[in-house]
């Protein structure tokens, strides 16, 4: 059967990660090469090598807002499923999630002089959103593959089922940057960079309940079953779904998120200022004493063309209406609502706008302190839009051209405080923007990590 919802909401939750910084930490370093571009085009001329080529860095996590994980991830799952009253989901009354794979492919820039960079990059992008999720819904999901524990909920549990939804876009970019020096008198330095993006959408999910107005969740101990009641005669619920197949799993195909199904341009832009104490007017790259950062990324919109499995689902019938929770499919949601078809409609989605600034300070030496902020710049109305989280992170850190290391330390709006570690060991960079948070404080909400290859010119000759 087609769990047209809530089995897609389950999936993700458990497997929800923020959509945060990628490459935490990492990318604000003038020794990150191309990497930089993804913070900030502008940073390309800044950067403390001629040139530099990525082959890969892939950015995944797993995280949610209710409940702590380590790197035993099937421990975790345990205490997601775990049903008993100590279970810590149960005391969420929403679920608030993002997730977001981020593969930087091949990439490659050079500086041409002094003052004008190019580069172009390759980059694969996974973002879904889960908004509002009762988690006594959800659980009342896993309790019914449970039946000696339908008591845990309560018979006539009333709350709101307006907006609780899902949504999902998956992506992919080929980019080409420029970042030019605009200013410099040896002290001060004002710099610009823009990025050019051809975006090929791969394939766009929302599903969600619309004018439900409050719902019931009812158990019955005899037949073993939970089931949910809605009364409102103008309840409805959507499922759309352009490019791949995201509703039904048996026809879902991994190759496709390869292949274009809708296609658009974004563009990035950046500026810089650079301050440095020496003043000397033939010294463009020494290292800065403070570098201030601004850009607007991901600007852009796309549409999709709605496929065969997109539906609405309206209720016309006056009176409440009882639904199966073990049994939400497309089958049970067309015998208690009227089906109509939305093949073909029209998707229109925002590319995850982010509003990035930073500050960079130079202690001594090779030690730096960051403070960076990503904010979502995309509409909450806009419900087939998937954005970033609202993230500010502070970074202490230690570069020098063979080695890099990055102590990022961050706050988003979904799963709280984490605390992390990066490493730049030559070519190989490696790290997690949680993993302290998961190992040693055993409170973060979230496990994330990154890994990547990178090569190029060493160190760039200061003069």
């Amino acid at each position: 059967m087609k769990k047209v919802f809530l089995f897609t909401l389950l999936l993700l939750t458990a497997l929800a990660a923020e959509a945060q910084q990628p490459f935490a930490g990492l990318r604000e370093s003038p020794y990150a090469g191309v990497f930089q571009a993804t913070a900030n085009p502008a940073y390309l001329i800044s950067s403390k090598r001629p040139w530099d080529a990525s082959l890969f860095v892939t950015n995944v996590g797993f995280g949610n807002n209710a409940i702590k994980l380590n790197l035993n991830l099937s421990d975790n799952f345990n205490d997601f499923t775990r049903v008993d009253p100590k279970n810590p989901l149960l005391t969420k009354n929403a679920i608030d999630g993002k997730i977001n794979v981020d593969v930087l492919g091949p990439a490659f820039f050079m500086k041409i002089n002094d003052r004008h960079s190019v580069g172009f990059f390759s980059r694969i992008r996974v973002l879904g959103d889960i908004r509002g999720l009762d988690a006594k819904l959800l659980q009342s999901y896993i309790e019914d593959a449970n039946p000696d524990k339908l008591d845990l909920i309560g018979n006539n549990y009333t709350f709101t089922l307006n907006n609780q939804e899902v949504a999902l876009n998956a992506f992919g970019e080929i980019g080409f940057s420029w970042a030019g020096e605009l200013y410099f008198d040896g002290h001060n330095a004002i710099k610009a960079g823009a990025s050019i993006k051809y975006i090929m959408g791969a394939g766009n999910l929302y599903a969600g309940f619309r004018d439900v107005g409050t719902a019931t969740l009812t158990s019955n101990i005899a037949d073993r079953k939970v089931k949910l009641q809605i009364a409102s005669d103008n309840a409805k619920v959507e499922v759309v779904n352009g490019g791949n197949n995201f509703v039904n799993f048996d026809d879902f195909n991994a190759g496709k998120l390869l292949k274009s199904d809708a296609t658009t341009v974004g563009l990035d832009l950046g500026v810089t200022y650079e301050y440095r104490l020496d003043g000397c007017r033939n010294c463009r790259n020494k290292p800065h004493d403070l570098k201030l950062g601004l850009a607007i990324m991901d600007i852009g919109r796309i549409q999709y063309t709605a496929n065969k499995e997109s539906f609405k689902y309206t209720k016309t019938n006056p009176g409440s209406i009882d639904v199966p929770i073990q049994d939400l499919s497309e089958e049970t949601l067309s015998k208690v609502f009227t089906k109509h078809t939305l093949a073909n409609k029209k998707i229109k989605t925002s590319l995850p706008t982010t509003l990035n600034l930073s500050a960079d300070y130079r202690v001594a030496g090779g030690f730096y302190l960051n403070a960076a902020g990503q904010i979502s710049l995309t509409k909450k109305t806009d419900v087939y839009t998937v954005g970033y989280a609202n993230e500010f992170s502070f970074t202490p850190r230690f570069d020098v051209n063979g080695f890099g290391a990055y102590l990022p330390i961050s706050f988003n709006q979904v799963s709280g405080t984490n605390l992390g570690l990066g490493l730049r060991l030559g070519p190989l960079v490696v790290g997690s923007s949680t993993v302290l948070s998961n190992l040693v404080t055993k409170s973060g909400k979230e496990a994330n990590f990154f890994v990547g290859l990178r090569f190029g010119h060493m160190s760039y000759p200061t003069k």
